[in-house]
């Protein structure tokens, strides 16, 4: 367990819909949601993935394992929600994430809107979403859903339509040369419907 004590950020009011469609997050440094896969382990556990992961991406907010990158949007919103997490120091949180396959779900628990629900997508899926991406240096997994591309390559961060997270992490193990990502699609949550319809 990556941690307790989440404080549920400040809820801007949204449409009428019934959907949150936007909120405050809590203070830089401060315990915004938990992460799940149920499809791998956590570093050295037979338990699955669950992780505690705070607002910012910054050293020191990396110390706690795993962080969301503050110019992006908060999971369960429109968007690309990134979450950047350490593979092998500080509580490695994201040690196994190269064993994530294709249609894995990944939930993140919310305490302010509730459990947003993501499938991991292949590369190809992604570029059939977004052609531009086609056109970037990226390198699939052979076995699983990641994606290898060098340190510097921001366009992962990059605003989408609809509702995606990314997962970034070093790789390989043990070596900052590279990011290994995971790109997730929303397919379910309180705010799920919604999204998706405006999509």
């Amino acid at each position: 367990d990556g941690g307790d004590g989440l404080e549920p950020p400040t809820i801007i009011p949204s449409e009428s819909s019934g959907a949150i469609l936007a909120y405050a997050p809590p203070p830089d440094g401060e315990p915004l949601a938990t992460i799940r896969i149920p499809s791998i382990n956590g570093y050295q556990s037979d338990d699955s993935l669950e992780w505690t992961f705070v607002e910012g991406v910054r050293l020191t907010h990396l110390k706690s394992g795993a962080g969301h990158m503050p110019d992006t949007p908060l999971p369960g919103l429109p968007g690309n929600a990134v979450i950047s997490g350490h593979r092998t120091t500080y509580g490695a949180p994201f040690h196994n994430l190269d064993e994530v396959q294709v249609g894995d779900q990944i939930f993140i628990d919310d305490p302010v809107i509730g459990t947003h629900v993501y499938e991991a997508r292949s590369w190809n899926d992604y570029v059939a979403a977004y052609p531009d991406a086609a056109s970037r240096s990226a390198q699939p997994l052979v076995d699983g859903a990641g994606v290898v591309v060098h340190r510097s390559a921001l366009w992962v961060t990059e605003s989408n339509e609809g509702a995606w997270l990314t997962l970034t992490t070093c790789h390989p193990k043990f070596s900052s040369a590279e990011r290994l990502i995971i790109f997730a699609e929303l397919v379910g949550g309180p705010n799920a419907a919604v999204i998706l319809s405006l999509s």
